[in-house]
């Protein structure tokens, strides 16, 4: 099966949306084999204290899922050297494929366990995925939606899988207990959180 694209004008899109709510993207990193989707992953530094690393080609192709939704990935760091950004870029091009490997989708709330490195290295167990906006990025294909992972540490990761409404329960109470600053960012060593 051929990988899917995103045609010129979605793509020009994309990156206008991801400049207007990242900043300028410093350099995109190309794939150079593809399956299922080509993904590029945009780069976008903060006055060098956080990299925010976002996919470019997830949402050319639905996934099987019970409604039309389409997403990119996001992951925001607050290590922003070469050897980080090149791990991060590598995991989110693994998590791209991993819906249409496994016929599959991923959506507001769901889990995906961190890959052994960043676990290691962060403590962090696995990663729930959080919506920026509501209404997503207008392209030709539809609607596409960025979706930000948030690591969890394993109790937190085994409490939303064990409690019903677990994913939302924890959202709630991360959104409450941490300070904006420190939304979305993989590395913090932020206090867990009971649900």
């Amino acid at each position: 099966m051929a990988p899917s694209y995103y045609n010129t004008s979605d793509l020009e899109k994309l990156q206008n949306a991801y400049t207007e709510l990242f900043g300028g993207s410093e350099y995109i990193a190309h794939e150079i084999s593809s399956e299922f989707v080509h993904t590029d992953v945009s780069i976008h530094d903060d006055n060098e204290k956080e990299v925010i690393c976002a996919t470019l080609g997830m949402g050319s192709r639905k996934m099987n899922a019970p409604i039309d939704f389409r997403c990119e990935l996001v992951m925001v760091s607050n290590n922003t050297t070469d050897f980080e950004k090149m791990n991060i870029v590598s995991m989110l091009v693994q998590m791209s494929k991993f819906p249409f490997q496994n016929n599959t989708w991923f959506f507001i709330g769901h889990t995906y366990q961190a890959p052994a490195w960043f676990y290691e290295k962060y403590g962090y167990y696995a990663f729930i995925f959080s919506m920026i906006g509501e209404n997503g990025i207008k392209l030709n294909c539809g609607n596409v939606h960025p979706l930000v992972l948030i690591p969890v540490y394993k109790d937190e990761y085994d409490a939303i899988v064990s409690n019903a409404n677990g994913s939302h329960k924890f959202l709630e109470k991360y959104y409450e207990e941490i300070s904006e600053d420190d939304l979305f960012v993989s590395n913090i060593q932020r206090n867990h959180i009971t649900i």
